[in-house]
């Protein structure tokens, strides 16, 4: 069987006859009837013609699409969101008088911080958390709308939209650091291009057009491969931007990060072929346009609804916790970034701009490394929530490092005992997109993209809150609230284990991920008459 093909074929949307797709052969000979429909991308289509002409005897990399975007963006991010902490850290100190030592932070390196070093740190914590509220209120809304319609009006616009917003981003980043204009145009600028949805629908797109393009058997790695990407790319910048802060140049960064935002969104308009196809969205508009106009402007509504429709089909309580603990994950997995980043530019570590670089830098691909070896071989010898709870005991252990280290040499330690703390948003997203049906994917990612970005937003803001209020007094308290978090996501995920195996509430499981072709098509074929019952 061929493998998992990207962007060289899509999924048909018309859900009219389907005896009428054409299909692809080696497609027909492998796919199980329960399977989705897939049909060639037009040969006439620009982005086919562009990859038959440049890569005409090279069909591994034709059929590369996302992937590279998703990659280089995420460097792009690297490069910039340290970058814009440790500028504005530094225009903050300018105002309390406060010069940094050797590149570090701390203007001493005292036993105890001074006054100036505690308001200068609580004022810096206070603009992060506000800049991420503000920033990511709007971009709730427009992930959730975009991505739902996207399975109308098809995959490129939340690829593209947010790509965009990020370039104004770095354009108005420049003009701040070359010009030495006000910091609060920065927080201006994140209201108004969280419009554009920002990673949040960047990442909802790429899912929705992996989910489009793959057989329900190879998600799980797939998604695991996503986040690994999202994971590796941000850390390939890390280091070199941390040498170019200890220059002394700002502006360096976000010229490359401009460089590649330009390149990536031509990559988007006139590489990546659309997944959504032409004469189904044409055939769909014709059927609205029957209808009241209040029904086409409620068509979202309606994707969105479908997805909880599964209440029918009993797992719409499923769904819902499985929502809670993505939330839940995302948002400490959020918080523990944000403000850890703020411990070790402070008092007791003091960190410069290149041990924050090399901490950065090793984070992801420390977690990519444990987030791809372990979708790809856990996988096969663990239930999927056996593998989400050591993902989750990894975040356990990961905190509980941080409240008792003291010195660098621990520091980098929560790395390594984290590398697994990545595995429950990606296993969580693969097992819900086996749920819910081809023709609402975009909603369903609409429905996670959202639930992530509500998560990033209230996560660092309201245990940014509690690390702000805690600051002078027990600086550790915020890690402690966040392991008895992590400690009650483990206890649904128990709850959802027992819900999937137990035998009075009549779930039924189709297949792991870890079986073999032959295997998966005996249960196929054995289970097609209470396919809709299943969770998995």
């Amino acid at each position: 069987m061929h493998g998992p093909d990207f962007g060289g074929e899509v999924r048909d949307r018309h859900y009219g006859q389907l005896e009428d797709v054409p299909q692809a052969p080696d497609q027909v000979a492998s796919r199980s009837q329960n399977d989705d429909f897939d049909v060639t991308v037009s040969e006439s289509s620009c982005p086919a013609k562009i990859k038959n002409f440049c890569f005409k005897n090279m069909d591994w990399l034709r059929r590369v699409s996302v992937e590279p975007a998703l990659l280089f963006v995420m460097v792009s991010m690297g490069l910039t969101n340290g970058v814009s902490i440790q500028y504005v850290q530094e225009r903050i100190y300018e105002n309390f008088n406060i010069t940094s030592a050797s590149g570090g932070a701390c203007s001493n390196q005292t036993s105890e911080p001074t006054d100036a070093e505690k308001a200068a740190a609580a004022e810096l914590n206070g603009f992060n958390v506000i800049s991420g509220f503000a920033g990511g209120f709007p971009a709730l809304f427009v992930t959730l709308i975009i991505s739902a319609a996207s399975d109308r009006v098809g995959r490129k616009l939340p690829l593209v939209l947010p790509v965009a917003g990020m370039l104004c981003g770095t354009v108005v980043f420049l003009l701040i650091a070359l010009l030495d204009l006000p910091v609060v145009i920065l927080l201006i600028s994140n209201v108004a291009l969280s419009f554009t949805g920002g990673y949040p629908l960047f990442f909802s797109g790429c899912s929705s057009y992996v989910a489009d393009t793959t057989a329900k058997k190879d998600r799980t790695f797939l998604f695991a491969l996503l986040f690994t990407l999202s994971l590796v790319g941000s850390g390939i910048a890390s280091i070199s931007a941390g040498y170019w802060i200890k220059g002394g140049s700002f502006a360096d960064p976000f010229w490359l990060s401009f460089a590649l935002l330009s390149s990536i969104l031509l990559y988007l308009i006139f590489w990546v072929p659309e997944t959504v196809r032409a004469d189904s969205k044409s055939s769909e508009d014709d059927s609205l346009l029957a209808e009241p106009r209040s029904s086409k402007l409620s068509a979202v509504w309606k994707g969105l609804s479908g997805i909880l429709g599964v209440a029918g089909k009993g797992r719409r309580v499923w769904l819902l916790l499985a929502l809670t603990v993505l939330f839940v994950s995302m948002g400490v997995f959020g918080a523990i970034n944000s403000i850890l980043f703020i411990r070790l530019l402070s008092m007791p570590f003091c960190w410069s701009s290149v041990l924050i670089g090399y901490f950065n830098a090793s984070k992801p691909f420390i977690n990519g490394l444990g987030l791809t070896l372990g979708a790809r071989y856990l996988t096969k010898c663990l239930k999927d929530y056996a593998v989400i709870q050591l993902g989750l005991l990894s975040t356990v252990g990961m905190l509980v490092i941080i409240c008792i280290s003291t010195d660098t040499y621990g520091m980098f330690l929560v790395n390594v005992v984290g590398c697994l703390h990545a595995l429950p948003p990606a296993i969580l997203m693969a097992k819900m997109s086996k749920v819910i049906e081809p023709k609402l994917q975009g909603a369903l990612f609409s429905l996670t993209g959202t639930t992530e970005s509500l998560a990033n937003l209230l996560g660092p803001f309201l245990l940014g809150l509690i690390y702000q209020g805690t600051l002078n007094t027990f600086p550790l308290a915020v890690f402690i609230v966040m392991i008895g978090l992590t400690v009650s996501t483990m206890a649904i995920v128990g709850v959802l284990m027992i819900m999937e195996c137990g035998a009075e509430l009549g779930y039924h499981q189709l297949h792991d991920d870890g079986e073999t072709e032959d295997e998966e098509g005996e249960h196929m074929g054995a289970s097609q008459g209470e396919a809709n019952g299943d969770i998995k």
